[in-house]
């Protein structure tokens, strides 16, 4: 989808999402919803827990769990859910289950609770 094929909430946010240099595909809205697809870098096991871009357009997030029994992906939705503002069952692993690169869809609801504003200032506090 095309970001001129969005709703002026959703072209505001998905610019304010590119500007920030994470790459991201499979843009759709549907009923107020706007979802997209960004890749993940997990390391799992590390001391200090931290999110940040890599060059490649790629958020990487360094966890404190670890990758046995599905502890670390877990560890991952709560990370992101916390950081975008939104639940967990509105991020779903599409790929990447066992490997460290992922793919995650995250959706995001613009409701008069929860709108455009609050969404983009939780995503310019977490990826400065």
């Amino acid at each position: 989808m095309l970001v001129n094929q969005l709703t002026d909430k959703g072209q505001v946010f998905i610019q304010e999402v590119i500007r920030s240099g994470l790459e991201i595909f499979q843009v759709s809205e549907n009923n107020g919803v706007l979802s997209f697809i960004f890749r993940v870098v997990a390391k799992p096991g590390s001391k200090k827990e931290t999110l940040f871009l890599d060059s490649e357009g790629r958020l990487v997030i360094a966890l404190s769990a670890k990758p046995v029994g599905g502890e670390a992906n877990k560890a991952l939705l709560k990370i992101l859910g916390k950081s975008l503002g939104i639940s967990t069952s509105k991020i779903i692993l599409e790929k990447g289950i066992k490997s460290k690169i992922k793919q995650f869809r995250v959706s995001f609801a613009f409701t008069d609770h929860k709108g455009q504003d609050y969404y983009l200032k939780k995503w310019n506090e977490s990826f400065k």
